[in-house]
Parts: structure tokens; C-alpha cells; sequence
């Protein structure tokens, strides 16, 4: 039995013996029904197998014996030694490290293994327990010994290890670097009940060398708006497992602008005391000698900046410096700052449907708004509201009811104001449009013809609530209105009922539809004016004409029901009978032309009043064709807020029409003289077109000027007719003025009629004679149309053709120019090629003048230069029955003729001519012999012709210039060879010659001179041969041909040595050959 032997079971048994080997059932004692058990703990000390038997018949009871025996097998085993393992997690550690040293303690056997004495682990040098050692595992902990900062853990004699095994652990650490540091179990240490471990258990730790620290940051948000705050973390890093303490001081500068913000915020599990983050400054310091703890720590801020922009905040590698050494990298964070929103950015729309309504109507009032800038989300907006006051007077709260609510926001009515406000004031309000509805009624006593102007008013604020720079943020307001319009009184029609004249609408059948109407007629207006039940406050009614109608006639008003009155009463209305206008005054007769009624009390739904009145077309000048004129009627009355009213209707259009009265004039020819028949044809036309009329009363009168005479017309009386146009005319002169007349000329129509006159003989040379014919007509039938009250011409009164306003009237010239001299001729009578030096030539003047008159008809001849007039050689002759005024035409007439220097002026002073003709000159002048008067020069004879324009100034004709005359002049040449014994001549020898004379120039050269003296040594001239050639050669002053006949032989120095001839003349282009003999003397 076991030395505890834990006796149990169901079976009723006394006790037994530790130590004993067998179990008694004692005798009589019961076997329950159903059975019962005995258990018991069982050893022994020596392995091996045993059986355990009862054989059959031992258990005997009353109930009989077991007939089978009970056999059980028990084997024991020898003890097996107990195991160690052990090992490092992690192995490798910083200085200062934890590592989780685990030793297992291995029991194969199937019962626990007692520890016989106590098991050390002695670490290795510089590795010891760590501050806390956090005991653990799966063996029982109070036999554990891990003392803090030691270097040994002990597992007490007689604990014990559990079948299986069990653990125990320790944190222990190491503060130098190096290794491995390896802790070793060895073989034995471990000494249990069932003998020790047979081996040795190791395990390798490592220490890395110190970690230097690392620093990032942050900021969050990374956007904010101007003067915003955002939060700044740096974070400081330190891997190893003891604190780092900085060298020197850590700075963050902020960039430009920004900087910490007011209160500063400061957080963080640094050490704070050792941080300095001023209030307005750009660094965060964390001082020298701090430290950071294993895990590393934070400093926390709050930042802000005035100024939009993106800002990068920068700490480089090596700022951070400790006993580990520095941060290797660097670090950044940015921050975003923008504008505040703008009152702009946040968007308000309201709308009241409908827009107009009566007492107890049901309105729809719309709100949305929105920040606007979705595509710019760094334009936040926080904290939104809508509210909206109802206008006084016009709604009833009581009757709103809530509609559409956004989500996130909450309806609310106070009294007279309804308002939206947003749950959350931390967040951005929305982008999206946000829409509330609610409905509301007009209050039962609300004024008629009042608008009610309804204004709500949206905010929000730049920063959320939980913001700590709030209280700078900016509030944004946006408002928005809309209105709603009470009925009011109206005018609901206004109608052209009728026009004075026919011929422009034609039965009125476009009365309505913008008509034409012509200046002076009359048309009818009928104006209807709507009044709500009720009372409507000083009510006026109006007309308004346009600039180009005036009232006339008498007005009437009427009323559609007698549950209508008038406060003013005009006319006795209001105990008229309806149907049954009653005659009113208006005030004023062109423009606003008004009817007082005053308050209006009315009972009678649509009930109206009748206004009929008259206006003329005005005959005033801004009444052109065309002008479109629009008649208004309005009503004025007060609202509830004594602010007058006015409604208007129409306007009522109709359009001037006008005659186009247009006339042309022409002549045929264009140019005459005196006596020359002109024709003149006029053509009269109405101008056709949408905007023209009918003219009446067409006259048309052309007086001619005094230059004409004998007139006639083609078609005289009534003879005239329009053709296929169907108007007539009536034609007469009375002296020299037309006058014609048709009745009248409808647009399009036309009427051409032709007369004749002839030009005076005694009309002025270049005069324009210019005749007009004038053209006018009325723009109404009969002396005033059927209704104009007014004076023909006047305001209210036809148009004419007077002049000024009255402009129905055309005009036409046509000019005649009659003709004045236009030619001058200068000619050269017996002209020559060429004059020679004192030779006479006699010039011509030839003017065409037609029959006519004029003055200082002035004719100047500037005579060349070189050339002399010959006194008396002046001949003047004119055409028949001419006469000029500064007569006798000769050069011994002061009055007529002059000669300064080398200008003849001839003077003819007025002149008169019945007949058109010529008047010639003649004069003569002489070549003079001067130097420059050479061979071959010509004279540039110019004349000029001058008299009075009667425009003013002068008519020029010519210059005339003739350059015929030349100067011719006789060149000789002379020629003289020896033909023969020129050449080794002996005295007595004959020595023959030849002379040869040429003309080569222009001109007959006269008296020519010609002898030949031999030369001393020759005489005994003979033998003259005088031979002329290509021309004629005379004896001077004759035509008798010069021959060998005329020669003459004498003696000058020698005997018979000279040889002459008498004068002779040489034609141009002629020669003369003369030959002769001599002898050579014997001296």
C-alpha cells in the first residue's frame, strides 16, 4: 500500500495498512445492491510487472461465491532523470534591453520529480536580473528566487517538476554591449528524486551598441484658414531600453508667418517642463539634459498664421542630438492656410410660391443654401443657420407648418421667425445645396395691393465651436428675398373703338392691331379698369398719350355695378345707372391725362369701370411716318403703407402714316443762249410704302426766272392726266409762274406733265439760271378732314404743306447754264517755215461767241519777246449786229486798246451780240534784229479771254498760244581748191581754180559780196566759169539767174589778179561753183 494510501470507493471498509500487501473485505459486511467499489493507492519501489489475481469462490457471500477470478497487470517502471532547456527571447537586446529568459525543466515520468537540492542559474557577468523580473512559468513560482539587479535565479530544494515538465521566467537585461553572453545549466545542477540532468543546457544573449534617437512630425489638420489653429507633434524616438539624454538644445523652427499660437496648447509625454513653445514665437525648444525614455515621446503644440500660403516644416538630420548620438534623417510636415470663406462663398436662395395671392392663400416658402465653393473645399464654413422673420402684417405664424428639414439640422418657429440650425457646429457645413420647405398662410386681414417683401438671412462662422481661436473667427451673412403681391386693383382692357377717317383703315378692321392713322385724325379709346372687393385707397385713373396724341372732345365714365363707389364721385357716378356713361373732366390734354375717383369702395367681385375718350393725331414734328404711337392706361391707388400704386395695361399702338409728296423738275438741254427753247418736264409722285398716305389738295407752283419767256404747256387746263394712276391734274401759267393742282395723290400714284420757254437774247453769258418748282398737299381730305377741330396747320389740326411742321410739301430745281464763249483761236495768216530778222508776220484772234450779253469782255495778247507790234496793223471785226461798249475798235482808242510792255489788252467793255458769230482780230509784228533772235528760235504767241461771271468773279478762256513763227537766218560757206599746177609750177605755167559758195541755212541770204585777189606772183586771171546749183542764186533784188557773164576781172596788185562778181541772193540749200585760170609771174 502506498504511504498514503487514499482508501475510497462505495464499498463499506474499515481502514487498511500503509505498507501492507493485501486488502480485507472483513466478513458479513454487505454487498450493496447493484454492486459497490474499493479503490486504493498502490506502490512499489522495484520496477517490473506484476499481477494482481483473485482466484474464483474467494468473495463468498449468502448470495453465493464468484465463480471467475479478477485479474489486474501493474507495471513499474524505472524513474527517468529529469531535463533543462533553456534560451534568450529575443537574443539579441539594446543596452538596457529586456530579454525573457525561459528555463524548462523536462519530467518524462509519470508522477512529479521532487528537487533534492536547490537548482542555480548563474547568468553571465554584466547580465543580471532585470529591475522588475516579472517571474513566470508553469513550475511553481514560490520556489522561484530571481532577485532584481542579481545574477542568479534559484528553483528551492524539494520543489518539485510535474510529469510533463514545467517553465520558469525572468526578464533580465544587459547594459554593455558585446557577446554572446552565454548562461549555462551544466550537467547535475539539477538533482531530483529520480536522479539529475544528464546534460547541459546553454543559451546565447547578445547586446547591440546604443540606438541614436529619431525625430517626425506632424500637423494636424493639415488645413486650416487664416488664423486657424492646427496641432504640431514632433515625436521623438528612442529604440533603446533606456532613457537618452540630449547634448545640446533641440529647435524647431517654424517657417516665415507661422507661429505657436495663443494659449500654445502644449501636450505630450516629454518632459514639458524641459519645452519651450512661446505664444507668438516660430520655435519649439526642448532643452539640454532632457531625456527620452525608452519608446521615445511626444511634444504637442498649437500653431497658427495670419497669412495664406503652404508652409513646410523642417527638422534636418543632426538636429536632435543626445549621448547616443543624433537623428540620422531628417523630417517634414506641411501646413496648408487658406482665405477665410467670404460672405460671397455661402449661397442663400428663397422663393414664395405663388408669388401673389388673397387673404387666407396658401404659400410654399422654399429655402437653400449651400458653400459654394465645392470645388474648393478649403473655403470651410462652420456652424450654418437660416433664419427667416416673417413680414408683419402679411402671414399668420400660427399657420406654419414645418415641410422639408435638411438632415442634420433643426426646425424651429419663435413667434414671427422660423429658423434652420445645424446640429453639429464642429464640422464643415455642406457643399451640396441644403432645401427646407414650410407653409404658411396670408393673414385674413391683409391689405390689398401691397407687396410683402419676406427676407431670411443665412450665417455661418469661419471656425468650428471647439476651435480654441473661436472667438477670432469671422461671421459670414448672406441674405435673400422674396416677395409676395396681394391682389390689387387693374387695369384690365384698353381698346381702339373707332377712327375719324376711312381712307386709312377702311371700316376700322385693324383698330386693334396697330392701324395707321394720318396726322389730325380723331380716334376713340375705351379703357377698362378692374377693382378687387374691398377698399382700395385714392384711386386715379390715367391715360397716358404718347408725345404724338392729345386729348380732346368730352370723356364719359361708366360702372358695371352699383355696388361700386367712388369717394370723388366724378360726374355723379355712383347715382348713375350702370350701362349709362356720365361725362367727367380730365386733367391735362396731352401726356398723363388723369380722373380722380378717390377711395373705392367695392362689395361686387370683378366689378369694373368704363373710361371712353378722344385723342387727335397730333400735327407736332415728332409725328413722322412710321412713328409708332402706344396709348397706356394705368390706375393709381395707395398701399397699406400709404406707398401710391400703379398698374398698367396695353399699350394700344397705332402708326403715323404720311403723304410722301415728291417732286422732280428737269430741263432739256441743260445749256443755252438766248433764244433757245427750253423743255421742262415735272413729275409729281406720292411714295409708296407701308407707312404713307393719301395727299389731298396737291399744288404745285414753278415761277420762272426773268431769263425766260413765251412759256407753254403740253397738256393745258385739265388736260393732263396720270395715265393708268387715275389722278388728275390741273395746269395753267399766269405770266411766267406755273401753277398745277391735283385733288388727290394716293401712295403710288404719280402724274408727269411737260411745258416750254424760251431763253431772252438778253441773257448774261455763263449764268446758271435756276428755276424751282414746289410741291405741297394736307393730310385730310376737304378743308379739315371730318373731325380735326383745329385750324389747318395747327396742333389739332390738319397737316399742310406750310413749311416748319407742316411738311407735306416737296421741292425740285433745275439749272440752265447759258452759254458763254468757250473756244479762243490763235492762227498765224500766210504762215512761212521761217522769218528771218525784220520780216513781218500778222497773227489772228478768233472768237465764237453765241447770241447774249456780258461784261468787261477783256481780250490780252502777250506778244513774245523780240517781237515789236506794228502800230495800225490792228483790224477788228464783230458778228452781225454786235456791239461792244468801249468802241471804236482800233489801236487809237485808249479806252479799247493798250500795249504795256509786251501785253495788247483790247477793252471791249460790255459786250452785246443778237447773232452768234465770230469776232476775229488781226495784228502784225516784226522780227527784231537782236542778239537773242538767232536761227531756228520759235515765238510762243499766248492770248487770253476774260469776263464777268455772274456768279461772282471772273470766266477764264484760254490761254490760247501759238508757236508757228520762226526765226530763219543764211549760213554760207565757202570752198577754194587749186585744180590743177598747184604742184612744181614754172613761171609762165598755168595755176587753175575753184571756188565753191553754200547756203546751208535757213532763209535768202541777200547782197552777197563776193571778189578773189590773187596772191602776189600770179596774174593774167582768165577763164571765169560762174556755174549755180540745188537752188536759185539771183543778181540781188531780181530773179535774174547770176552766170560767167557777170563776172569781173581787174587788177589790184597784179595785172588782171582780181576777180569779182556784182551783188547776187542765194536761196537756202543753193550753192555757186566759180573757176579760173592764172599764170604763174616771172619775177
Amino acid at each position: 500500500m502506498a504511504a498514503i494510501p487514499n482508501l475510497g470507493g462505495t464499498c463499506t471498509i474499515g481502514s487498511i495498512t500503509t505498507g501492507a500487501g493485501s486488502i480485507t473485505y472483513a466478513s458479513s459486511t454487505a454487498i450493496p445492491p447493484g454492486g459497490c467499489t474499493i479503490t486504493v493507492d498502490v506502490t512499489s519501489a522495484v520496477a517490473g510487472s506484476y499481477l494482481n489475481t483473485i482466484p474464483a469462490n474467494v468473495l463468498q457471500t449468502d448470495g453465493g461465491n464468484n465463480r471467475l477470478p479478477a485479474v489486474a497487470d501493474l507495471v513499474v517502471e524505472a524513474p527517468i532523470p529529469p531535463t533543462v532547456i533553456k534560451a534568450f527571447v529575443p537574443n539579441v537586446i539594446n543596452p538596457g534591453g529586456l530579454s525573457r529568459l525561459t528555463i524548462t525543466l523536462g519530467n518524462s515520468n509519470a508522477y512529479p520529480l521532487a528537487l533534492t537540492g536547490d537548482l542555480i542559474d548563474s547568468l553571465p557577468a554584466l547580465v543580471t536580473v532585470a529591475p522588475v523580473a516579472n517571474v513566470g512559468g508553469t513550475c511553481t513560482l514560490g520556489s522561484v528566487t530571481a532577485a532584481a539587479g542579481t545574477g542568479t535565479i534559484i528553483y528551492a530544494n524539494g520543489a518539485v517538476i510535474p510529469p510533463g515538465g514545467c517553465t520558469i521566467q525572468v526578464d533580465v537585461t544587459a547594459g554593455v554591449s558585446g557577446g554572446p553572453y552565454t548562461n549555462t545549466i551544466g550537467a547535475g545542477a539539477l538533482q531530483t528524486d529520480a536522479g539529475a540532468n544528464t546534460g547541459p543546457a546553454e543559451a546565447d544573449l547578445f547586446v547591440n551598441p546604443p540606438q541614436p534617437p529619431s525625430v517626425s512630425k506632424s500637423i494636424s489638420p493639415s488645413l486650416i484658414p487664416k488664423n486657424g489653429t492646427a496641432i504640431l507633434t514632433i515625436s521623438l524616438g528612442n529604440g533603446n531600453a533606456s532613457p537618452l539624454t540630449l547634448t545640446s538644445q533641440f529647435n524647431d523652427t517654424l517657417p516665415a508667418n507661422l507661429v505657436v499660437a495663443t494659449p500654445n496648447g502644449l501636450a505630450g509625454n516629454c518632459t514639458l517642463g524641459s519645452v519651450t513653445a512661446a505664444e507668438g514665437s516660430g520655435v519649439v525648444s526642448y532643452a539640454a539634459g532632457a531625456v527620452i525614455p525608452p519608446g521615445g515621446c511626444t511634444i504637442a503644440v498649437r500653431v497658427t498664421s495670419g497669412t495664406a500660403g503652404t508652409y513646410t516644416n523642417t527638422i534636418p538630420a543632426g538636429a536632435l542630438q543626445t549621448g547616443a548620438g543624433a537623428n540620422a534623417v531628417g523630417t517634414s510636415a506641411s501646413l496648408q492656410v487658406v482665405e477665410w470663406p467670404t460672405n460671397t462663398d455661402l449661397s442663400l436662395i428663397k422663393t414664395i410660391d405663388p408669388g401673389t395671392g388673397s387673404a387666407g392663400d396658401l404659400h410654399t416658402v422654399t429655402l437653400k443654401w449651400r458653400n459654394t465653393n465645392a470645388a474648393t473645399p478649403t473655403r470651410q464654413m462652420y456652424q450654418c443657420s437660416v433664419s427667416d422673420p416673417l413680414p408683419v402684417g402679411a402671414f399668420d405664424p400660427i399657420t406654419v407648418i414645418e415641410g422639408t428639414t435638411p438632415s442634420g439640422y433643426t426646425f424651429n418657429r419663435n413667434n414671427n421667425n422660423v429658423s434652420y440650425t445645424r446640429n453639429d457646429t464642429t464640422t464643415p457645413c455642406e457643399t451640396t445645396e441644403q432645401t427646407a420647405i414650410f407653409t404658411l398662410r396670408l393673414k385674413s386681414d391683409v391689405i390689398t395691393g401691397s407687396t410683402y417683401v419676406n427676407t431670411a438671412t443665412a450665417t455661418a462662422k469661419t471656425l468650428p465651436s471647439n476651435d480654441p481661436n473661436v472667438g477670432n473667427a469671422g461671421t459670414l451673412t448672406r441674405n435673400a428675398s422674396d416677395d409676395v403681391t396681394v391682389g390689387a386693383a387693374a387695369v384690365t382692357g384698353k381698346s381702339l373703338e373707332a377712327t375719324s377717317e376711312n381712307f386709312t383703315d377702311p371700316g376700322d378692321s385693324s383698330r386693334n392691331a396697330n392701324p395707321p392713322v394720318a396726322i389730325g385724325e380723331v380716334l376713340y379709346f375705351r379703357l377698362a379698369f378692374t377693382l378687387p372687393v374691398g377698399l382700395t385707397k385714392n384711386v386715379i385713373l390715367s391715360d397716358l398719350l404718347p408725345a404724338g396724341l392729345r386729348h380732346i372732345g368730352t370723356p364719359t365714365l361708366d360702372r358695371t355695378s352699383i355696388l361700386t363707389t367712388s369717394a370723388g364721385n366724378p360726374g355723379g357716378i355712383n347715382s348713375g345707372t350702370p350701362g349709362i356713361p356720365v361725362n367727367v373732366s380730365l386733367s391735362g390734354t396731352g401726356g398723363e391725362i388723369t380722373l380722380a375717383l378717390g377711395d373705392v369702395a367695392n362689395t361686387a367681385p370683378g366689378a369694373q369701370y368704363i373710361l371712353t375718350l378722344q385723342a387727335i393725331v397730333a400735327n407736332v414734328a415728332t409725328n413722322l411716318a412710321g412713328v409708332p404711337l402706344a396709348n397706356q392706361g394705368r390706375i393709381y391707388y395707395d398701399n397699406a403703407a400709404g406707398n401710391q400704386q400703379i398698374q398698367t395695361v396695353g399699350p394700344v399702338t397705332v402708326h403715323v402714316v404720311t403723304p410722301g409728296l415728291h417732286v422732280a423738275k428737269n430741263a432739256n438741254p441743260l445749256t443755252g443762249a438766248g433764244g433757245d427753247t427750253i423743255t421742262y418736264t415735272l413729275t409729281v409722285d406720292n411714295q409708296s410704302g407701308a407707312d404713307r398716305a393719301p395727299a389731298f389738295e396737291v399744288v404745285i407752283t414753278d415761277p420762272l426766272s426773268a431769263d425766260h419767256e413765251l412759256p407753254v404747256i403740253n397738256c393745258p387746263g385739265s388736260g393732263c392726266q396720270a395715265g393708268a394712276s387715275g389722278a388728275a391734274l390741273t395746269a395753267f401759267f399766269i405770266g411766267t409762274t406755273l401753277t398745277a393742282t391735283v385733288d388727290r395723290l394716293d401712295p403710288g400714284e404719280s402724274v408727269t406733265f411737260t411745258y416750254t420757254t424760251r431763253l431772252k437774247a438778253s441773257v448774261t453769258y455763263g449764268k446758271s439760271v435756276v428755276n424751282t418748282a414746289v410741291l405741297t398737299g394736307t393730310s385730310l381730305p376737304g378743308p379739315n378732314g371730318n373731325a380735326a377741330p383745329g385750324t389747318p396747320g395747327t396742333e389739332t389740326g390738319e397737316r399742310t404743306g406750310e413749311g416748319g411742321t407742316n411738311d407735306i410739301r416737296s421741292s425740285s430745281s433745275s439749272t440752265v447754264t447759258i452759254n458763254n464763249p468757250n473756244s479762243l483761236i490763235k492762227t498765224v495768216i500766210g504762215l512761212k517755215s521761217f522769218y528771218p530778222i525784220g520780216d513781218t508776220t500778222t497773227y489772228r484772234l478768233t472768237l465764237p461767241v453765241p447770241v447774249g450779253t456780258t461784261t468787261h469782255f477783256i481780250l490780252t495778247d502777250t506778244i513774245p519777246a523780240d517781237l515789236a507790234y506794228n502800230s495800225g496793223s490792228l483790224a477788228v471785226t464783230l458778228p452781225a449786229g454786235a456791239s461792244a461798249g468801249q468802241a471804236p475798235l482800233a489801236d487809237t482808242n485808249g479806252s479799247f486798246f493798250s500795249l504795256a510792255g509786251q501785253n495788247l489788252t483790247l477793252d471791249f467793255g460790255t459786250l452785246t451780240v443778237p447773232t452768234g458769230g465770230n469776232i476775229t482780230v488781226d495784228f502784225s509784228v516784226t522780227v527784231q534784229n537782236v542778239s537773242a533772235t538767232q536761227d531756228g528760235r520759235t515765238f510762243t504767241n499766248s492770248a487770253t479771254l476774260t469776263f464777268d461771271n455772274p456768279a461772282g468773279g471772273t470766266i477764264v478762256i484760254g490761254p490760247a498760244t501759238n508757236n508757228q513763227v520762226r526765226v530763219g537766218e543764211p549760213n554760207l560757206e565757202l570752198s577754194k581748191a587749186i585744180t590743177a599746177g598747184a604742184v612744181g609750177a614754172d613761171a609762165g605755167n598755168t595755176v587753175s581754180w575753184q571756188v565753191i559758195l553754200r547756203n546751208t541755212g535757213n532763209t535768202t541770204a541777200y547782197r552777197v559780196d563776193w571778189r578773189d585777189v590773187l596772191p602776189d606772183g600770179l596774174n593774167r586771171l582768165r577763164n571765169p566759169v560762174v556755174v549755180p546749183n540745188g537752188g536759185n542764186v539771183f543778181l540781188n533784188g531780181t530773179t535774174t539767174v547770176i552766170g560767167s557773164g557777170d563776172a569781173l576781172i581787174s587788177s589790184t596788185m597784179n595785172v588782171n589778179d582780181t576777180l569779182a562778181l556784182p551783188l547776187f541772193q542765194i536761196d537756202p540749200g543753193a550753192s555757186l561753183t566759180i573757176t579760173w585760170d592764172s599764170t604763174v609771174m616771172d619775177t
